[in-house]
């Protein structure tokens, strides 16, 4: 799988698009309050993203799943330079 391509999908994703994959974990089961911080919605927001099933994005080899679950995060809450997060060298 490819980040870049991820991220340009991810870029061209709606609100609508993030209601129908909450609507899609609750569905499936998933109670979470925090719902955007699970590996669930994360899947499903990444394979909209990409294009392909979750099935598919579920199957890669852990490496590459958590770095497209990785990806996912850092778009929704950004790094933490852009979040303003001090690291422990800046203190």
């Amino acid at each position: 799988m490819n980040v870049q391509k991820l991220t340009e999908g991810l870029g061209k994703l709606t609100g609508y698009d993030m209601e129908k994959v909450e609507t899609e974990c609750r569905n499936a089961g998933n109670n979470s309050l925090f719902i955007t911080t699970t590996s669930d919605f994360q899947s499903r927001i990444a394979s909209r993203a990409l294009g392909i099933s979750v099935h598919e994005l579920r199957s890669l080899p852990f490496r590459e799943y958590n770095r497209m679950l990785n990806e996912v995060t850092r778009f929704l809450y950004g790094s933490m330079d852009e979040v303003g997060v001090e690291s422990q060298d800046e203190k």
